[in-house]
């Protein structure tokens, strides 16, 4: 275990302008985040890049040290895809969050929102994203009633690294959960949603909790993309004063 944050192979946060306190307080954070029974290196290495893969922190450095790190423990390179092809469903959520907001606000004004899903087909379509993806959250229903051609296109998007990728289901219901959980998304409907998708996958209570601590440690990015730019205007002061 290394004592920066979970692993990511910078020399940041810490560094000479902090106390020693606020090092070793950092360094105690990432350890405890990274060393949780719940979860193999591996997969803790397969979610600090789900975190940082994430189109709501897109963090270059630490995609990089999830890379590393997850090849260097095992994972193989269809996992690696897998997961970058899991997080990138994450764009949904703005319709899984606006669409629902979007009726109401129509229904405040008096204007008739614009269906264009007949009850038949609705309830195809539902039961194929039942099939392929196990599950059924009423938010997806505004979206299905407005567009099922857009839904339908999702659906075979979003079911392909279910039904070919070689994630367990649990460790997908981790990815979703990182990637919810991150303090850049913080998106809690969905959270609701895979917490129960994983217990009922047979995922333990310690597992979920030491998901969340890898996620956790995504705040520390402020230190490890500041501090050099901090350093570098540090200088070019002391150089101006000369």
């Amino acid at each position: 275990m290394t004592t920066d944050m979970s692993r990511v192979d910078t020399s940041t946060p810490t560094c000479s302008w902090f106390s020693a306190e606020w090092n070793a307080a950092i360094a105690e954070l990432a350890k405890h985040a990274d060393s949780g029974p719940g979860l193999s290196d591996k997969e803790r290495a397969l979610l600090r890049l789900a975190v940082a893969a994430s189109a709501t922190t897109l963090y270059a450095p630490a995609i990089r040290a999830g890379l590393k790190q997850a090849l260097a423990h095992g994972a193989s390179q269809q996992e690696i895809v897998e997961v970058l092809q899991l997080v990138s469903v994450i764009g949904i959520h703005a319709c899984t969050t606006a669409v629902p907001l979007l009726l109401e606000e129509l229904s405040h004004c008096g204007i008739a929102a614009e269906t264009r899903s007949t009850p038949e087909r609705a309830a195809v379509l539902r039961e194929d994203f039942i099939r392929r993806r196990g599950y059924w959250s009423e938010r997806w229903g505004a979206l299905l009633s407005l567009d099922p051609d857009f839904f339908e296109a999702f659906t075979e998007y979003s079911s392909i690294p279910w039904e070919q990728g070689p994630l367990s289901p649990q460790m997908k219901e981790f990815v979703y959960i990182a990637m919810d959980a991150a303090c850049t998304h913080l998106y809690a409907s969905g959270l609701r949603l895979h917490f129960r998708n994983a217990l009922s996958l047979g995922a333990s209570p310690r597992q979920l909790f030491d998901v969340i601590c890898v996620a956790s440690t995504a705040g520390l990015f402020t230190f490890d993309l500041a501090n050099p730019m901090l350093a570098e205007e540090i200088q070019a002061s002391t150089l101006a004063t000369k």
